[in-house]
């Protein structure tokens, strides 16, 4: 049986798996809609060794290793805040998804936010990722925003905030 782990991010090494995550996901996923220097910029200033490791000392996020079989197949990034957990990131390699490594996060989600007591997540979803925009949206999460954040100097990024209640 398939057996799906949510491994908190501490070390220098589950740091580097995170960012190694971060490069080849989000080059599959984003670099034809934004190219390569746009790219860049948003690994070097959100997912590098040094930036994740800020994040995660200045207490700003937390990070988790999503394994599937023993094998790293993707992360996230999340922050209680507002009485509810936010995930910021939450990627899985492509291989990996149609084999219910996406529910099972979702359901590991679920699981962290009962433990802490929390009722809803907050999902940030690019609008450029159509692929988690068309999961939300089958799941029946509700939109609640749409927003444009300054990724960088000239680089806005619009982002779509979903709501998901917390099964009891």
């Amino acid at each position: 049986m398939e057996m799906l782990e949510w491994i908190p991010v501490e070390q220098a090494g589950q740091i580097e798996t995170v960012c190694e995550l971060a490069r080849e996901i989000w080059t599959d996923r984003y670099l034809g809609a934004y190219g390569s220097m746009e790219l860049d910029y948003l690994l070097r200033t959100w997912q590098s060794p040094g930036a994740v490791r800020r994040q995660i000392d200045g207490g700003y996020m937390e990070y988790r290793l999503i394994c599937y079989d023993g094998a790293e197949v993707g992360y996230a990034a999340l922050r209680e805040k507002e009485d509810a957990l936010w995930m910021y990131h939450a990627y899985i390699r492509g291989e990996y998804h149609g084999n219910r490594t996406v529910t099972g996060m979702l359901e590991l989600i679920e699981r962290e936010c009962a433990a802490r007591g929390l009722a809803r997540v907050y999902a940030v979803v690019d609008r450029k990722n159509s692929r988690a925009l068309d999961y939300c949206e089958r799941l029946g999460l509700r939109l609640l925003e749409r927003r444009t954040w300054e990724a960088g100097p000239g680089f806005p990024m619009e982002l779509c905030v979903f709501e998901m209640k917390i099964r009891k």
